[in-house]
Protein backbone atom coordinates (compact mmCIF):
# COMPACT_ATOMS: atom_id res chain seq x y z
CA UNK A 1 0.00 0.00 0.00
CA UNK A 2 2.79 2.42 0.91
CA UNK A 3 4.45 2.17 -2.51
CA UNK A 4 1.13 2.44 -4.36
CA UNK A 5 0.28 5.61 -2.43
CA UNK A 6 3.76 7.11 -2.91
CA UNK A 7 3.66 6.47 -6.66
CA UNK A 8 0.32 8.21 -7.11
CA UNK A 9 0.66 11.42 -9.21
CA UNK A 10 -1.32 13.33 -6.55
CA UNK A 11 1.45 12.56 -4.06
CA UNK A 12 4.31 13.14 -6.46
CA UNK A 13 3.17 16.67 -7.25
CA UNK A 14 3.09 17.58 -3.54
CA UNK A 15 6.56 17.82 -2.03
CA UNK A 16 5.27 17.78 1.55
CA UNK A 17 3.27 14.57 1.00
CA UNK A 18 6.08 12.83 -0.84
CA UNK A 19 8.58 13.71 1.91
CA UNK A 20 6.20 12.48 4.63
CA UNK A 21 5.93 9.10 2.96
CA UNK A 22 9.66 8.86 2.28
CA UNK A 23 10.33 9.54 5.95
CA UNK A 24 7.72 7.11 7.27
CA UNK A 25 6.94 3.74 5.68
CA UNK A 26 3.71 3.39 7.67
CA UNK A 27 1.06 5.27 5.68
CA UNK A 28 -1.24 5.18 8.72
CA UNK A 29 1.26 7.26 10.70
CA UNK A 30 1.50 9.66 7.76
CA UNK A 31 -2.30 9.95 7.90
CA UNK A 32 -2.05 10.85 11.59
CA UNK A 33 0.56 13.53 10.91
CA UNK A 34 -1.58 15.07 8.16
CA UNK A 35 -4.78 15.22 10.18
CA UNK A 36 -3.41 15.91 13.66
CA UNK A 37 -0.36 18.11 13.13
CA UNK A 38 -0.12 20.96 15.61
CA UNK A 39 1.87 23.18 13.30
CA UNK A 40 -0.64 23.73 10.49
CA UNK A 41 1.82 22.87 7.72
CA UNK A 42 -0.75 20.84 5.76
CA UNK A 43 -3.70 22.24 3.87
CA UNK A 44 -7.14 20.74 3.36
CA UNK A 45 -6.11 20.13 -0.25
CA UNK A 46 -3.11 18.09 0.97
CA UNK A 47 -5.42 15.92 3.07
CA UNK A 48 -7.92 15.46 0.23
CA UNK A 49 -5.13 14.46 -2.16
CA UNK A 50 -3.69 11.99 0.33
CA UNK A 51 -7.07 10.34 0.97
CA UNK A 52 -7.71 10.17 -2.77
CA UNK A 53 -4.38 8.37 -3.21
CA UNK A 54 -5.35 5.95 -0.42
CA UNK A 55 -8.72 5.24 -2.04
CA UNK A 56 -7.05 4.62 -5.41
CA UNK A 57 -4.63 2.19 -3.73
CA UNK A 58 -7.61 0.23 -2.38
CA UNK A 59 -9.24 0.34 -5.80
CA UNK A 60 -6.08 -1.15 -7.32
CA UNK A 61 -6.17 -3.90 -4.67
CA UNK A 62 -9.78 -4.61 -5.61
CA UNK A 63 -8.77 -4.87 -9.28
CA UNK A 64 -6.31 -7.61 -8.32
CA UNK A 65 -8.94 -9.44 -6.27
CA UNK A 66 -11.37 -9.40 -9.19
CA UNK A 67 -9.44 -11.94 -11.21
CA UNK A 68 -8.87 -14.41 -8.39
CA UNK A 69 -10.21 -17.91 -8.99
CA UNK A 70 -10.67 -20.10 -5.96
CA UNK A 71 -12.93 -23.00 -6.83
CA UNK A 72 -10.23 -25.63 -6.24
CA UNK A 73 -8.02 -23.66 -3.88
CA UNK A 74 -7.60 -25.11 -0.33
CA UNK A 75 -7.73 -21.54 1.04
CA UNK A 76 -11.36 -21.32 -0.09
CA UNK A 77 -12.18 -24.59 1.64
CA UNK A 78 -10.51 -23.41 4.84
CA UNK A 79 -12.47 -20.14 4.82
CA UNK A 80 -15.70 -22.05 4.20
CA UNK A 81 -14.90 -24.33 7.15
CA UNK A 82 -14.08 -21.32 9.35
CA UNK A 83 -17.36 -19.68 8.38
CA UNK A 84 -19.35 -22.86 8.82
CA UNK A 85 -20.64 -22.31 5.28
CA UNK A 86 -20.69 -26.01 4.49
CA UNK A 87 -21.31 -27.52 7.91
CA UNK A 88 -24.16 -25.18 8.97
CA UNK A 89 -23.31 -26.08 12.56
CA UNK A 90 -22.25 -23.75 15.36
CA UNK A 91 -21.98 -20.06 14.64
CA UNK A 92 -18.42 -19.02 13.89
CA UNK A 93 -16.83 -15.60 13.68
CA UNK A 94 -14.14 -13.96 11.62
CA UNK A 95 -13.07 -10.54 12.87
CA UNK A 96 -10.91 -8.73 10.37
CA UNK A 97 -8.94 -5.51 10.16
CA UNK A 98 -8.73 -5.89 6.39
CA UNK A 99 -10.74 -3.44 4.34
CA UNK A 100 -10.76 -5.10 0.91
CA UNK A 101 -13.72 -6.83 -0.78
CA UNK A 102 -12.17 -10.29 -1.10
CA UNK A 103 -14.79 -12.14 0.96
CA UNK A 104 -17.67 -10.17 -0.53
CA UNK A 105 -16.55 -10.95 -4.07
CA UNK A 106 -15.48 -14.59 -3.67
CA UNK A 107 -18.30 -15.70 -1.36
CA UNK A 108 -21.04 -13.23 -2.38
CA UNK A 109 -21.07 -12.18 1.25
CA UNK A 110 -22.90 -9.26 2.88
CA UNK A 111 -21.55 -8.24 6.32
CA UNK A 112 -24.02 -7.94 9.20
CA UNK A 113 -25.70 -4.56 9.61
CA UNK A 114 -24.79 -3.32 6.13
CA UNK A 115 -26.87 -3.08 2.98
CA UNK A 116 -25.81 -5.10 -0.03
CA UNK A 117 -23.65 -3.37 -2.62
CA UNK A 118 -25.50 -2.06 -5.62
CA UNK A 119 -24.88 -3.26 -9.15
CA UNK A 120 -23.09 -6.53 -9.86
CA UNK A 121 -20.32 -6.15 -7.25
CA UNK A 122 -20.85 -9.77 -6.14
CA UNK A 123 -19.71 -11.04 -9.51
CA UNK A 124 -15.96 -11.62 -9.30
CA UNK A 125 -15.14 -9.76 -12.54
CA UNK A 126 -17.40 -6.77 -12.00
CA UNK A 127 -16.12 -3.22 -11.77
CA UNK A 128 -17.10 -1.35 -8.60
CA UNK A 129 -18.17 2.24 -9.17
CA UNK A 130 -18.74 5.10 -6.73
CA UNK A 131 -22.47 4.68 -7.29
CA UNK A 132 -22.17 1.10 -5.99
CA UNK A 133 -20.75 2.21 -2.64
CA UNK A 134 -22.83 1.48 0.46
CA UNK A 135 -23.87 4.20 2.89
CA UNK A 136 -23.73 3.04 6.49
CA UNK A 137 -26.93 3.28 8.55
CA UNK A 138 -27.48 6.57 10.36
CA UNK A 139 -31.03 6.23 11.56
CA UNK A 140 -30.55 3.13 13.72
CA UNK A 141 -29.59 3.33 17.39
CA UNK A 142 -26.55 1.51 18.75
CA UNK A 143 -28.87 -0.99 20.45
CA UNK A 144 -30.69 -1.70 17.15
CA UNK A 145 -27.38 -2.24 15.34
CA UNK A 146 -26.14 -4.58 18.07
CA UNK A 147 -29.39 -6.55 17.81
CA UNK A 148 -28.95 -6.79 14.02
CA UNK A 149 -25.47 -8.25 14.49
CA UNK A 150 -26.49 -10.67 17.26
CA UNK A 151 -29.46 -11.96 15.27
CA UNK A 152 -27.59 -12.21 11.97
CA UNK A 153 -28.03 -15.64 10.40
CA UNK A 154 -25.14 -17.40 8.77
CA UNK A 155 -21.37 -16.78 8.72
CA UNK A 156 -20.34 -13.69 10.68
CA UNK A 157 -17.55 -11.64 9.13
CA UNK A 158 -16.95 -8.44 11.08
CA UNK A 159 -14.90 -5.64 9.48
CA UNK A 160 -13.77 -3.81 12.61
CA UNK A 161 -12.00 -1.03 10.70
CA UNK A 162 -14.62 -0.44 8.04
CA UNK A 163 -14.27 -1.20 4.37
CA UNK A 164 -13.43 0.06 0.94
CA UNK A 165 -16.76 0.86 -0.66
CA UNK A 166 -18.42 2.01 2.59
CA UNK A 167 -19.54 5.60 3.03
CA UNK A 168 -20.05 7.12 6.47
CA UNK A 169 -22.91 9.40 7.44
CA UNK A 170 -20.66 12.38 6.70
CA UNK A 171 -20.14 11.21 3.12
CA UNK A 172 -16.48 10.23 3.66
CA UNK A 173 -14.98 6.83 2.91
CA UNK A 174 -15.35 4.71 6.04
CA UNK A 175 -11.80 3.40 6.28
CA UNK A 176 -10.44 3.49 9.82
CA UNK A 177 -6.75 4.26 9.42
CA UNK A 178 -4.23 6.29 11.35
CA UNK A 179 -3.28 6.33 15.02
CA UNK A 180 -6.67 7.33 16.48
CA UNK A 181 -8.62 4.26 15.39
CA UNK A 182 -10.61 3.80 18.61
CA UNK A 183 -11.79 7.41 18.50
CA UNK A 184 -12.81 7.02 14.86
CA UNK A 185 -14.70 3.81 15.66
CA UNK A 186 -16.64 5.61 18.39
CA UNK A 187 -17.87 8.17 15.82
CA UNK A 188 -19.46 5.57 13.52
CA UNK A 189 -22.43 3.72 15.10
CA UNK A 190 -22.01 0.51 13.08
CA UNK A 191 -18.29 0.24 13.83
CA UNK A 192 -18.95 0.92 17.50
CA UNK A 193 -21.53 -1.90 17.48
CA UNK A 194 -18.97 -4.15 15.76
CA UNK A 195 -16.37 -3.34 18.39
CA UNK A 196 -18.80 -4.01 21.25
CA UNK A 197 -19.65 -7.37 19.66
CA UNK A 198 -15.93 -8.16 19.32
CA UNK A 199 -15.46 -7.46 23.04
CA UNK A 200 -18.44 -9.64 23.94
CA UNK A 201 -17.32 -12.62 21.85
CA UNK A 202 -13.64 -12.53 22.88
CA UNK A 203 -14.52 -12.22 26.59
CA UNK A 204 -16.01 -15.73 26.49
CA UNK A 205 -13.76 -17.35 23.87
CA UNK A 206 -11.19 -20.02 24.77
CA UNK A 207 -8.99 -19.83 21.67
CA UNK A 208 -8.51 -17.62 18.63
CA UNK A 209 -6.55 -18.01 15.42
CA UNK A 210 -4.78 -14.74 14.61
CA UNK A 211 -3.60 -14.45 11.00
CA UNK A 212 -1.23 -11.72 9.85
CA UNK A 213 -1.96 -9.25 12.65
CA UNK A 214 1.11 -7.38 13.88
CA UNK A 215 -0.35 -6.53 17.34
CA UNK A 216 0.13 -2.81 16.81
CA UNK A 217 -3.40 -1.60 17.63
CA UNK A 218 -3.91 -0.92 21.33
CA UNK A 219 -7.72 -1.08 21.15
CA UNK A 220 -7.55 -4.59 19.62
CA UNK A 221 -4.83 -5.74 22.03
CA UNK A 222 -6.91 -4.57 24.99
CA UNK A 223 -9.82 -6.80 23.93
CA UNK A 224 -7.49 -9.78 23.47
CA UNK A 225 -5.84 -9.21 26.84
CA UNK A 226 -9.25 -8.93 28.49
CA UNK A 227 -10.07 -12.35 27.01
CA UNK A 228 -6.80 -13.72 28.40
CA UNK A 229 -7.72 -12.51 31.88
CA UNK A 230 -11.41 -13.45 31.82
CA UNK A 231 -11.47 -16.79 30.00
CA UNK A 232 -7.81 -17.82 29.71
CA UNK A 233 -7.90 -17.07 25.98
CA UNK A 234 -5.23 -18.90 23.97
CA UNK A 235 -3.66 -17.26 20.93
CA UNK A 236 -2.66 -19.30 17.88
CA UNK A 237 -0.64 -17.06 15.60
CA UNK A 238 0.02 -17.33 11.88
CA UNK A 239 2.66 -14.75 11.01
CA UNK A 240 5.88 -15.06 8.95
CA UNK A 241 7.60 -12.71 11.42
CA UNK A 242 10.17 -14.47 13.58
CA UNK A 243 8.65 -15.07 17.04
CA UNK A 244 11.47 -13.24 18.84
CA UNK A 245 10.50 -10.04 17.00
CA UNK A 246 6.81 -10.46 17.72
CA UNK A 247 7.60 -11.12 21.38
CA UNK A 248 9.35 -7.74 21.47
CA UNK A 249 6.19 -6.13 20.05
CA UNK A 250 4.08 -7.82 22.76
CA UNK A 251 6.36 -6.45 25.46
CA UNK A 252 6.33 -2.98 23.87
CA UNK A 253 2.56 -2.90 23.46
CA UNK A 254 1.56 -4.32 26.85
CA UNK A 255 2.24 -1.08 28.83
CA UNK A 256 -0.12 0.74 26.45
CA UNK A 257 -2.99 -1.60 27.37
CA UNK A 258 -4.69 0.02 30.34
CA UNK A 259 -6.84 -2.23 32.51
CA UNK A 260 -9.99 -1.25 34.36
CA UNK A 261 -11.71 1.59 32.51
CA UNK A 262 -8.78 2.06 30.17
CA UNK A 263 -7.81 5.47 31.57
CA UNK A 264 -4.15 6.56 31.68
CA UNK A 265 -4.08 6.14 35.47
CA UNK A 266 -5.21 2.50 35.31
CA UNK A 267 -2.56 -0.24 35.65
CA UNK A 268 -1.01 -1.64 32.46
CA UNK A 269 -1.18 -5.19 31.15
CA UNK A 270 1.42 -7.73 32.16
CA UNK A 271 3.71 -8.29 29.13
CA UNK A 272 4.65 -11.79 30.31
CA UNK A 273 1.01 -12.80 30.66
CA UNK A 274 0.27 -11.30 27.24
CA UNK A 275 3.04 -13.25 25.48
CA UNK A 276 2.36 -16.27 27.68
CA UNK A 277 -1.08 -16.65 26.09
CA UNK A 278 0.53 -17.76 22.81
CA UNK A 279 -0.26 -21.49 22.55
CA UNK A 280 0.74 -22.00 18.93
CA UNK A 281 2.99 -20.15 16.49
CA UNK A 282 3.16 -20.78 12.74
CA UNK A 283 5.80 -18.60 11.02
CA UNK A 284 4.51 -19.17 7.49
CA UNK A 285 2.89 -17.23 4.68
CA UNK A 286 -0.54 -18.24 3.39
CA UNK A 287 1.14 -19.46 0.18
CA UNK A 288 3.17 -21.88 2.30
CA UNK A 289 0.14 -23.06 4.25
CA UNK A 290 -2.01 -23.39 1.12
CA UNK A 291 0.39 -24.43 -1.67
CA UNK A 292 -1.15 -24.54 -5.12
CA UNK A 293 -2.50 -27.95 -6.04
CA UNK A 294 -2.20 -29.38 -2.50
CA UNK A 295 -5.51 -29.85 -0.71
CA UNK A 296 -4.20 -30.75 2.74
CA UNK A 297 -0.53 -29.85 3.17
CA UNK A 298 1.62 -30.72 6.17
CA UNK A 299 1.57 -27.19 7.64
CA UNK A 300 -2.21 -26.99 7.38
CA UNK A 301 -2.53 -30.36 9.11
CA UNK A 302 -0.21 -29.16 11.88
CA UNK A 303 -2.29 -26.02 12.31
CA UNK A 304 -5.60 -27.90 12.44
CA UNK A 305 -4.19 -30.40 14.95
CA UNK A 306 -2.98 -27.60 17.24
CA UNK A 307 -6.42 -25.96 17.22
CA UNK A 308 -8.23 -29.24 17.83
CA UNK A 309 -6.00 -30.19 20.77
CA UNK A 310 -5.72 -26.71 22.29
Amino acid sequence: MWARILNNPLIQKKKCLREELLNDFDFEEVHYHLFHSRYGQYSDEDRVDFMQAVEEAYKHLDERIKGWRASENPLRTCIEESFGIESKQERKFIFTLNQDLFVERVFHYKPAGVQAFKGDIYEIDSQIKKTDFVKLPEEKSLEELENDINSYKGPTYIKLHGSYGWISGTGANQLVIGMNKKEDIEKEPLLKAYYNFFEEVIASTKKILVIGYGFGDTHINRVLYNGIEKSNLKLYIVNPTLPKFLKTIFHTQAPRIKLGNGTPSDPPADPYKFWGSVSGYFPYTLNEIFPHGVSDGSILRELKLALQNG
